[in-house]
């Protein structure tokens, strides 16, 4: 029994979830979450692990033909015994228990969570696949993969959403559709011969390898309304953004150095 749970949270490349756990802790932390009920919690915990594998099945259901050019993936249909059916009907017995469970949070929790539902249907299922339509790949992933887990835990306790919460949101936004872009810089060539068009795709993988650059290099101006307030916290976020500015500069590729940084940022904010 552990050894076919531990296969299946592989297939589900539970490996792959730390950006979106880390974002959906830094939710619950900021929406002061741990002061709930242990049970409240636990829905909560659950409800998010219903909604990522749900994604992550479904996606798989259609990611297919790329995938299979690229020997190193981890796709449930071509590297286990399961169908087409059997995976599709998995994603929606997780995406089901997922709203049941998060439902206890409201209405609004659960209407939330049924807009990601969406967006995540939008996002793998033709004939829409916005993962595959330029630009749209890159909103529908940064509102559901990003804003969503973020706001998650918000919507569940029914906490107030001020104006830092909105822009903490729109930078969440911001950094899953750099994620996104990266992704498909990673896919490209695999990308290219499955006939994807991409944002990458459709631009090319200079232009888009520029684009990345430049929109890394300035998220830390989009940073500065949340530390006007003057304290050793603000001097941490001038001194580690200079420092972030002058390595990135040197080798505009690292995109694990601006991981360390909005790592680092976002202890800083949790702090304050």
């Amino acid at each position: 029994m552990i050894g076919k749970i531990k296969k299946f949270l592989l297939m589900v490349r539970i490996k792959e979830w730390r950006a979106f756990f880390l974002i959906f802790l830094f939710g619950f932390f900021i929406s002061k979450g741990y002061s709930f009920g242990f049970i409240q919690n636990i829905f909560l915990f659950f409800s998010f692990f219903c909604f990522l594998t749900f994604g992550y099945l479904l996606n798989d259901c259609f990611d297919t033909k790329e995938d299979s050019f690229d020997r190193t993936k981890i796709n449930i249909l071509l590297k286990s015994n399961l169908s087409f059916k059997k995976t599709f009907f998995l994603s929606l017995a997780f995406v089901s228990l997922g709203l049941i469970f998060v439902s206890i949070g409201g209405k609004n929790v659960f209407f939330l969570s049924l807009l990601a539902v969406i967006s995540v249907f939008l996002y793998s299922v033709p004939p829409f696949r916005f993962k595959a339509k330029p630009f749209l790949d890159l909103l529908s992933h940064g509102f559901f993969a990003g804003v969503f887990f973020f706001l998650l835990p918000f919507f569940f306790f029914n906490q107030k959403i001020d104006n830092k919460i909105f822009w903490l949101s729109f930078l969440i936004f911001y950094i899953f559709v750099l994620l996104e872009i990266r992704n498909h810089l990673e896919d490209y060539e695999f990308d290219k011969k499955a006939g994807l068009k991409t944002t990458v795709c459709f631009l090319g993988k200079e232009k888009s390898e520029k684009m990345i650059s430049f929109l890394i290099l300035i998220f830390p101006l989009l940073l500065f309304p949340l530390f006007l307030k003057k304290s050793i916290l603000s001097s941490f976020y001038v001194l580690s953004s200079l420092l972030f500015l002058w390595l990135f500069s040197q080798n505009t590729k690292n995109y694990r150095l601006f991981d360390l940084y909005v790592a680092f940022v976002f202890i800083l904010l949790l702090l304050m």
